[in-house]
């Protein structure tokens, strides 16, 4: 029994400023694939109990299972729902517990999944009208306070749906760019060029969406744009190409049970490239690379490590490096007027003389300079060596000694047996 025969005590929703969407809006995705589509709902009052009908081509797509979301599930005393695989569609549906008054607002009701079976495109819709009520889409709101203990048939109500739509006959764009200078700094003007992103032939990329992350972004119909970061800090970037190819078949809205039906829309299709980028503040320095000469050493004995730090600041600065092997200290070397944008390398000699055996983790530490708001890059650690203890020399002199013992030893016994 679907859930219209064991809602009581329930009158619909009726809002036209309601609706039932299901996004992403236009999905793709190769056969063997799975994906997800969320039904969420708009501007509702008091949403008590619902029901959809999501109907798709299962030549395309096979239809996997359904999640409720959180949207009524918050209910004090939770939920139950339907779910009901029918000819060409799929029956959802999910009800509050108790006499409560339901909620308001807008949220995702559920998460369907499916596999795409074939190369194909395929609506996938929330239907009005569908082989009778038992399969309409409906929302519901609980009645008043203490109503009679039946349940009234209801007409449908007022709410508007946004469907999506599958295909993968047609791949979507690639989306690359790239940025310069590799380094930027506060109010430095940084050039982003997406020359790199393409799209299948014969279609090509008609819009560049760029997303700064600062609050800021631009839609530009150029390879390239600029801007300008007024703080700094790691920014993750975002570029989203659309190019021309469009839906073979419109994604329609529909109004109530009536065949209006708003103008069709033609989704193009997208792709999205994401790159962080860290923006320098006024005061920062780093250590980038440490590298002892050798990975294995004996007691006593000498090797070096290099180490390279960078001023990745817009001012001079004076600071200290310090070198650890775990937490001992190896030594400390200072960096003086180190200018805005260049590295130095530093060399310090480790002599090993009374360390204990083992393998050790080296590290260098820049000290903070003044005004400097990262210091996470301030350390760095890499290369492992092992300290082994040394090995006891031949010993030569013994030897030498004892051969020469035993020639005179036989000497004198040769002389003796001649006298003989």
């Amino acid at each position: 029994m679907l859930l219209t025969a064991i809602l009581m005590n329930i009158q619909p929703v009726s809002s036209v400023a309601t609706s039932l969407r299901l996004s992403p809006l236009v999905v793709h995705a190769e056969p063997g694939a799975f994906f997800e589509v969320n039904l969420t709902i708009h501007s509702v009052e008091f949403l008590y109990a619902w029901q959809a009908n999501i109907t798709f081509d299962q030549e395309v797509l096979r239809y996997v299972q359904v999640t409720e979301g959180d949207f009524l599930a918050r209910q004090p005393e939770g939920t139950f729902g339907v779910n009901k695989t029918g000819e060409n569609c799929i029956v959802i549906g999910w009800s509050t517990k108790g006499e409560y008054v339901g909620e308001s607002g807008s949220g995702t009701l559920a998460t369907l999944e499916f596999e795409v079976l074939k190369i194909g495109e395929s609506s996938i819709e929330i239907a009005t009208d569908l082989r009778g009520e038992s399969y309409t889409t409906f929302l519901m709101q609980q009645r008043a306070i203490n109503p009679p203990p039946n349940w009234v048939k209801v007409n449908p109500p007022d709410f508007a749906v946004q469907n999506s739509f599958f295909i993968n006959t047609i791949a979507p764009p690639t989306a690359e760019f790239t940025y310069s200078p590799e380094a930027p700094g506060i109010n430095q003007s940084i050039t982003f060029d997406a020359s790199s992103s393409s799209a299948e032939s014969p279609f090509v990329i008609v819009e560049y969406f760029w997303d700064f992350d600062d609050g800021m972004n631009a839609t530009v119909d150029t390879l390239t744009t600029t801007h300008t970061y007024t703080s700094g800090g790691v920014f993750t970037v975002s570029l989203t190409v659309i190019d021309n190819a469009t839906a073979s078949e419109g994604v329609r809205s529909h109004f109530n049970l009536t065949d209006t039906e708003m103008p069709r829309v033609w989704y193009e299709l997208f792709s999205t490239k994401t790159e962080a980028i860290d923006i320098a503040l006024p005061h920062d320095v780093a250590v980038t690379d440490v590298a002892p000469s050798k990975d294995e050493a004996t007691v006593g004995e000498a090797l070096s490590i290099s180490v390279t730090v960078w001023n990745r600041g817009i001012e001079s600065e004076d600071f200290e490096v310090t070198v650890f092997y775990d937490g001992n200290e190896i030594g400390t070397k200072q960096v003086v007027d180190l200018t805005a944008g260049d590295e130095e390398t530093l060399t310090f000699d480790w002599d090993t003389t009374g360390v204990a055996e083992g393998s050790y983790q080296v590290r260098a530490v820049a000290s903070a300079v003044a005004g400097e708001g990262n210091t996470q890059n301030n350390a760095f650690s890499d290369g492992t060596v092992t300290v082994s203890a040394a090995s006891e020399p031949f010993p030569t002199i013994w030897v030498v000694g004892g051969v020469i013992g035993v020639a005179v030893i036989l000497a004198v016994v040769f002389l003796i047996l001649r006298r003989k």
